[in-house]
């Protein structure tokens, strides 16, 4: 996508997001901690896509939210998304 003589990342940065939390869903839904290759797809998902602009780091904060809300803020995903971000 061209907006004049901006090219849109965005459209390269949703498919990273989407799949990181499609995986993330997918890993709650069966309420266990998920498998340590679950968590590196989400946090390798959100790496790729916040190289390429800045909205892939919206969803790290996102996602270490609702693992606080999930009553686990020292699970290893959580662990790993802080680590990705930083």
């Amino acid at each position: 996508m061209f907006f004049g003589r901006n090219v849109s990342h965005e459209s390269w940065v949703l498919p990273w997001l989407v799949l990181a939390t499609i995986v993330y869903v997918r890993r709650i839904e069966r309420g266990d901690d998920g498998t340590p290759r679950e968590d590196a797809l989400v946090c390798a998902c959100i790496a790729i896509g916040a190289l390429f602009d800045w909205p892939g780091f919206y969803l790290p904060p996102i996602l270490v939210l609702a693992e606080i809300l999930r009553r686990r803020p020292f699970s290893r995903l959580a662990k790993m998304l802080v680590a990705t971000t930083v």
